[in-house]
């Protein structure tokens, strides 16, 4: 759905209020980009549920899109940009990965849809107020599914939180997560249910310790 308005409550100092307040400050309509991750889930949930730690955002131009960064104040550190401390992660679209994640994450890029994302803190004051496209329910749920499986750089931790993300994504919304598989690629949804079964019933990841 677009045009969607979200309220995230969240501190200050938290990744939540620091990141979309970054988000506000990028030019608009200059290179096209989505916001995925940890804050693209918090602003589909309408809530902070779990900690992350950077912006993770896919573009087609994501050359462009570290430049554009760049040019708003970030900083190059390694393979990432800092937004006044906000490591910002510019994912290319569709990039490189196992099974069908390169696809995933040309869908989620293409199916994205504005939200303006307003933080509100711990007295209700504005902490931030960004419009970012956002990838929708759908295009995260597969996101995460082919991560958790596929993805190379994903460690038991990182694959329990993706399979936490998906659970979180699915359960409040049955309906419009439906509709909006529809529309996705067949091989797609084929591969992301292969990657449920793995994830979700034959090997489901566990806490660090247990």
């Amino acid at each position: 759905m677009s045009g969607d308005v979200v309220l995230l409550r969240a501190p200050a100092d938290s990744i939540f209020a620091r990141g979309f307040a970054q988000l506000a400050r990028l030019p608009v309509d200059t290179v096209p980009w989505a916001l995925v991750g940890g804050l693209g889930v918090a602003a589909r949930l309408a809530g902070a549920f779990r900690a992350t730690s950077d912006i993770d955002a896919v573009s087609p131009d994501v050359d462009d899109l570290v430049e554009m960064l760049v040019r708003s104040g970030g900083v190059r550190t390694g393979g990432r940009v800092r937004l006044q401390g906000v490591p910002v992660d510019a994912i290319p679209v569709p990039g490189s990965g196992g099974g069908r994640l390169p696809n995933a994450r040309s869908w989620a890029f293409d199916t994205a849809t504005p939200v303006r994302v307003v933080v509100l803190g711990p007295d209700g004051e504005t902490l931030a107020d960004a419009n970012p496209a956002v990838a929708t329910r759908a295009a995260l749920v597969l996101m995460k599914l082919e991560s958790a499986v596929h993805g190379y750089d994903r460690s038991a931790a990182k694959q329990a939180t993706d399979i936490y993300d998906v659970l979180r994504l699915i359960a409040p919304a049955l309906a419009i997560l439906g509709a909006e598989l529809a529309s996705a690629p067949r091989a797609l949804r084929a591969d992301a249910a292969q990657c449920a079964r793995t994830r979700l019933i034959r090997d489901p990841p566990r806490r660090s310790g247990t």
